[in-house]
């Protein structure tokens, strides 16, 4: 059966729907003209309360955390599918795996970072920060939302206060 086929026969064999989204989030109890808010939400606000620790509520609050369960499963299901080596699954799986390791984290210390402040420690003067910065700066367009792994980030943008000009930014 193809996929088209799978999801016509699951179609076909589901229940008809008993809620009509549109009306059951309403509550008519209250006239429009007096609380169109609650008119039009108010069947939604009496079913669904603000979980414990949020400070609001709603449907993309809903979708991002049913999305972020489904990603954490799927990352879950990575770390622990032993995938073909060098597969999309066992990469990601691996890196789950290392970032939940902390006790290997906690061991290696600051030595991942050795090469790096040797870098570092060996500026002296502005030519050789200048070559250092250089050395680090990634390929983001739009450097004022980059997220970058490095202190400094070097781009060039228009102007905050000179729209007409492009200018440096650090």
């Amino acid at each position: 059966m193809t996929v088209l086929t799978l999801v016509a026969l699951s179609i076909a064999a589901a229940p008809p729907a008993s809620r009509n989204a549109l009306t059951d989030e309403m509550d008519n109890s209250i006239k429009p003209g007096n609380d169109f808010y609650r008119y039009a939400n108010g069947g939604w606000l009496k079913a669904n309360t603000i979980p414990v620790g949020k400070a609001s509520y709603d449907t993309r609050a809903m979708l991002a955390e049913k999305t972020s369960q489904q990603v954490r499963d799927l990352i879950q299901s990575a770390a622990s599918a032993h995938a073909p080596k060098g597969s999309d699954v066992q990469k990601i799986g691996d890196y789950y795996a290392s970032f939940l390791d902390g006790s290997s984290i906690e061991a290696r210390g600051l030595s991942p970072l050795a090469d790096e402040m040797v870098r570092i420690a060996a500026m002296t003067d502005k030519t050789s920060l200048s070559a250092y910065l250089g050395t680090t700066l990634n390929s983001e367009v739009e450097g004022l939302t980059a997220n970058a792994d490095h202190i400094f980030g070097i781009w060039i943008n228009q102007g905050f206060e000179d729209s007409d000009h492009n200018l440096p930014h650090i």
